[in-house]
This record gives C-alpha cells, sequence and structure tokens, in this order.
C-alpha cells in the first residue's frame, strides 16, 4: 500500500525519523545536516524551491480529474473536498461528501489519445494559476524568503512541465489500452477497489460497477481511469500520506505509484532539467523507495520500474531497481544511521565538515562525473561564512568582553546553556469565561500573580483548563516574561504541560522572574518578517539567528525599535547582544529584544577585525 503506519506504539515520534532526503544531505556533507536538523537552520527560500511544489499540485490535481465526468473549462476545485480523517488522510470509512460520488457521466467519451491530451492539457490550464498563487503566498509569508518572484517564475515554463508529466502519463495510458486495460479491466469494470486506491474523488469502498465502465475492449477513458497512479490527495494534509518502515526509523512519501500492471511502479517529479549535483541524490531516494515498499508489504516484493521524470526536459530517467542484498543493508544502515543520528542529538565534534566530491550533470541528469574542485560543494553552500570547511577553524568566541567606552567586562551564556522553561506547584487564582476560546487564568503562589498566555493557536495536548479557583496545578516547562505594566505571565507552548493535583506546598513565584541574558555567537542569517494584524494594521518584525558551538538562538523585535547596528550586520559577523528576553517555541531557543536591549558587532566576517 502507497500509506502505511505500523500498528503499536511508536518508539521514535514523527520528528525523529529518518527519511532519504536526510541520508542524502548526511553523505554530502555531515556538518550540513547538523546545521539543518539538530541546529535547525532554515535555508533561504528562494521562488524555485516552490516551483516543484506548484508543477506536483497541478500534476496531481490534473491526474485525479476524468475526463468521463468533468468537462474541460471546469472550475479548479471541483473535486475539491475530499473527507478527511484525524491525521488528514482521505477517510476510508467516510461513505459521505466524496465529490466525484455526485457527478454523472459526460455524454461524450473521448476517441483518441489527442483527445486526452487536449481535455488534460486544458485542465492543467486551469490549475497552474492557483498553485502557483498558493506556492507565492507561502513563500512571500515565509522571514527567509529572497530574490524576485516574476524573474524566477513563468508561468509558460511551468505550465510546459506539467504538460510534459501528462505526455509522460499518457504513455502509460497508452499501453494500458494496448494491453486491453491490462488483467484488471473486468475487476476494474465491478466496481473493485485497492485499499489505498488512486485519488480519483470517489469513496473507497466499492459501490457497485464504475460508472464509467464500458463493454468490450478497453477504450480510452477507460484506459485513463484504470492507468491512474496512486500519488498524495491534493486535499490531504501535508506529510499526512507517508509510507513508515515498520521500525518508526525511516519514512518516505511517494510520488507516483503506477500499479495497473499488477506491480508497483514508483515515478519521481522533478521540475528541473537534472543538471546538478542533486540528480546522484535522486536516484539513491529512488532505491531507498524500493526498500521502504519492500518493508511494509507483506509479499516483500521490490518495485518492478524506478523512474525519474525531469519535467524541465521531458526526459523519464530509468533507475537500477535493488535486489533484496541492497534492501537489507539498506535497512541496516537506516538501523545504524537512526542510532548515531536521531537516537539522541549528535554534537558538533561527531559531525564534522567533510563535503563528498561534487556530482556533476548535464540535461536529463546524464552524469558528468565528480567535479575537479574538491570544495565545490562548499562554494554552493548557504553555511560556508559560519562553517570553517574541510581543513579550516573558525576562531573561539569569547565568554567574557568589554565595550567600547565601558570600564567593566561582562559576561555572556553559552547558547546551549540558556534554559527559559521551569516547573511550578501553584494554585489556581481565578478563572473568567470570555467567550472566547479559552478562558482566562490566574496562578498565585498564595501573595502573588502570574496571567497564562498560550503560544500559537492551539491549546496544547498536555495542558488541562478544566480548572476552578483555589485548585493546586502543576506546570511544566513554562516561561516566566514580564508584560504591559510589570505583570508577570507564564508562556506555554506544545512542550509545556498543566495538570491539577491533590494540595501539596507552593513554589514562589518571586524566586523564578524571568532573567536578562546576554550572548555572542556568530550570524548565521537575517530575516524578516510580517503581515496584516487583526487590527488591520501591517506589521514588521526583523531579526536574525545566533550560532555557537552548543548551540542556537533566534533574536528578533518590533523593526522600528531594532538597534541601528543591525542595518549593517551581515552572515557570519560575530556579535553580542545584552539584556535579552530568552523565550522558547518548542525546540528553538528565542530572545526577544526590549527597549533595554543592545547588539554590538565584535568582528566582521570578512576580514575578522574586531568592531
Amino acid at each position: 500500500m502507497p500509506v502505511h503506519v505500523p500498528l503499536g506504539d511508536d518508539p521514535v515520534g514523527p520528528y525523529r525519523r529518518l527519511s532519504a532526503s536526510q541520508i542524502n544531505l548526511w553523505d554530502a556533507c555531515p556538518r550540513q545536516w547538523f546545521l539543518e536538523k539538530v541546529r535547525r537552520l532554515k535555508i533561504a527560500q528562494t521562488p524555485p524551491l516552490h516551483l516543484g511544489r506548484a508543477v506536483e499540485a497541478a500534476v496531481c490535481l490534473t491526474l485525479r480529474e476524468s475526463p468521463g465526468l468533468i468537462v474541460a473549462a471546469a472550475p479548479h476545485d471541483l473535486l475539491s473536498g475530499t473527507p478527511l480523517d484525524d491525521e488528514d488522510r482521505p477517510d476510508a470509512n467516510a461513505c459521505e461528501g466524496w465529490p466525484a460520488d455526485g457527478l454523472l457521466p459526460l455524454g461524450r467519451r473521448p476517441n483518441s489519445l489527442e483527445d486526452l491530451r487536449s481535455w488534460a492539457y486544458a485542465r492543467a490550464a486551469v490549475h497552474v494559476p492557483n498553485c502557483l498563487a498558493v506556492e507565492r503566498a507561502a513563500w512571500e509569508s515565509h522571514e527567509r524568503q529572497t530574490g524576485v518572484w516574476e524573474e524566477r517564475i513563468q508561468p509558460e515554463a511551468v505550465l510546459a512541465m506539467v504538460k510534459c508529466a501528462i505526455d509522460l502519463h499518457l504513455k502509460e495510458v497508452q499501453a494500458c489500452l494496448t494491453m486491453n486495460g491490462g488483467a484488471g479491466l473486468e475487476a476494474w469494470r465491478a466496481g473493485e477497489r485497492p485499499i489505498h486506491p488512486a485519488p480519483d474523488g470517489r469513496r473507497y469502498a466499492s459501490t457497485g460497477p464504475h460508472p464509467l465502465a464500458g463493454e468490450g475492449a478497453c477504450d480510452y477513458l477507460e484506459a485513463w481511469e484504470i492507468a491512474r497512479p496512486w500519488f498524495v490527495d491534493p486535499d490531504a494534509g501535508s506529510f499526512s500520506s507517508q509510507a513508515v518502515h515498520p521500525t518508526f526509523m525511516f519514512q518516505g512519501e511517494y510520488d507516483l505509484v503506477y500499479r495497473w500492471r499488477g506491480t508497483a511502479e514508483i515515478i519521481d517529479l522533478k521540475a528541473s532539467v537534472g543538471a546538478s549535483d542533486r540528480t546522484a541524490g535522486y536516484h539513491a531516494q529512488l532505491r531507498a523507495y524500493a526498500a521502504l515498499w519492500r518493508a511494509t508489504h507483506e509479499d516483500a516484493q521490490i518495485p518492478s520500474r524506478l523512474e525519474i521524470w525531469f519535467l524541465g526536459t521531458g526526459d523519464a530517467v530509468e533507475v537500477a531497481c535493488p535486489d533484496d542484498a541492497w534492501c537489507d543493508a539498506f535497512e541496516a544502515r537506516i538501523a545504524s544511521l537512526w542510532e548515531e543520528l536521531r537516537q539522541d542529538d549528535p554534537n558538533e565534534a561527531s559531525c564534522p565538515p567533510q563535503p563528498a566530491p561534487y556530482q556533476n550533470h548535464g540535461r536529463g541528469g546524464v552524469p558528468e562525473g565528480a567535479d575537479a574542485n574538491p570544495l565545490k560543494r562548499c562554494l554552493g553552500c548557504e553555511w560556508h561564512v559560519i562553517c570553517p570547511g574541510p581543513e579550516g577553524e573558525l576562531p573561539d568566541l569569547p565568554r567574557r568582553f568589554q565595550l567600547p567606552g565601558h570600564a567593566q567586562t561582562t559576561s555572556v551564556d553559552a547558547l546551549g546553556d540558556i534554559n527559559p522553561r521551569v516547573d511550578l506547584h501553584l494554585e489556581v487564582n481565578s478563572v473568567q469565561v470570555t467567550g472566547v476560546s479559552r478562558p482566562r487564568i490566574l496562578f498565585t503562589d498564595g501573595q502573588r500573580q502570574a496571567g497564562m498566555r498560550i503560544l500559537g493557536r492551539h491549546t496544547p495536548e498536555g495542558v488541562d483548563l478544566n480548572l476552578m479557583k483555589g485548585q493546586r496545578v502543576h506546570l511544566t516547562g513554562v516561561m516566566p516574561e514580564i508584560g504591559r505594566g510589570g505583570r508577570l505571565t507564564l508562556r506555554f507552548d506544545p512542550r509545556s504541560t498543566l495538570n491539577p493535583v491533590e494540595a501539596g506546598s507552593l513554589d514562589s513565584l518571586m524566586v523564578h522572574q524571568p532573567a536578562r541574558v546576554n550572548v555572542v555567537g556568530r550570524v548565521a542569517y537575517c530575516f524578516e518578517k510580517g503581515g496584516i494584524g487583526r487590527n488591520g494594521r501591517p506589521w514588521s518584525r526583523s531579526g536574525l539567528m545566533l550560532i555557537d558551538s552548543t548551540g542556537t538562538m533566534k533574536v528578533d523585535g518590533w523593526s522600528n525599535a531594532m538597534p541601528r547596528t543591525y542595518a549593517h550586520v551581515q552572515p557570519g559577523d560575530v556579535v553580542v547582544f545584552t539584556n535579552l528576553a530568552p523565550g522558547a517555541w518548542v525546540n528553538e531557543l528565542q530572545g526577544d529584544l526590549s527597549e533595554a536591549s543592545d547588539l554590538r558587532v565584535l568582528a566582521r566576517a570578512d576580514d575578522g577585525s574586531t568592531a
């Protein structure tokens, strides 16, 4: 089955599984993997990074539809509204709400492959603008957006890529027609459906003979329906349709899986011409998916075909299918790598900057061998300004510093030593129902009070808000802050919990007043984010990501209150922040700038000079 979640308790969790892209990244450079997966640095979001998502979305929206049910000029969302379960996957048990179940067959059936092509091209032209609009909004909302959308994304080129995918799919349709629908023609006509059917807007359970079934030889419409591959339903949630290895250590999500010949054939869609080092990783990814397919199916069959479709050229590149021995070795490596990298976070020293040779490829993914420059991978790496490279060494960061004009020195905290969270036993002082989704709650230690503030839109799973005045509670992982008017507030995020407890001694809120911290680090990158507030007014915040040998801290504040020095800061600079209010969001350490905070540059990235 394309979607697979093992039964039983999950000892790993979705955020600590390995993936093919993670393994490829580790093999390319352990330090780069460390910075992105352990230190959680975010790569800059260029428009081309969103191109592939828009192309894949348009391809899947087109393949989901049927020329026997939908006219070429129909609205783009005619099949939207797939019923989803609690995991945001298509609800296999839902009998109502499936959009295609209410559509009547059209009076005319396609009579040729060109009829199918003309219809599919027209549907793609309807879907592409909407898919691009979705991805452009995602790009514009990202705090690390860079580039100019109009300069990098041409809608005509995007549509051409989608048409390439349609042409390659029509080869499958033609093959299906030539083979008279394959061995499953009569079962399909009778309405039989696999456990995970290809998304077509219809319910999972059979409702009798297929409404588009014909008689005699398979025709073009039936071939379109039968050859339709499995893909992630366009209405499903992100990463909801993963196949998870039985050990829970590895997961992957297939692009297209053809099954009409009776075996699995996995296709990877790439919105590129294939002329980069990443092409080698695509081959490794498909072989990993073949091993994953074997591990998640009782018959332990290996897919019979693996292909990469480079939609920038229209080339379908075959990838050699692995054998059982290769799959066994891959699974052994998964277990070893997971223990090394994901069971516990490795430290910086165990993830050295050792870039693999850059593998050149021509258009269509044609291999051209390793690059003559052994450091070419470093030249294109976003983190080269904060990485010593395979033979270099970065100067140690100071733990004490003296600012110009100041007589005394100031000590700083290592980022990995800062913990803004505390655990508290308190008493509920009041519970005020405000008519909104959450009550307004005040806690007390018997003398002082603290308000409650939940970060994010959703109440954390471990937070019980069914409270009464006078009840004793145990709070874990909360973050104290001084709010407006000097009031103490306890911030909750998904790592925080709140549970009623029996009577016991109370912790003093005075002891847990929020502390200010001074930090020194290298600037990994700067960022900007903004939007329109609930009051209709625009807002803007600026900041940067700091890194030292022990951890990272995301520092930000209102753009109009940023220290003037911020305008001159560049990635790689060594900077100091004083009087930051520490906080966190899940595992990300944060520092909030206030009027009392200051920023100074201690050394420039370009020449190492002291400011």
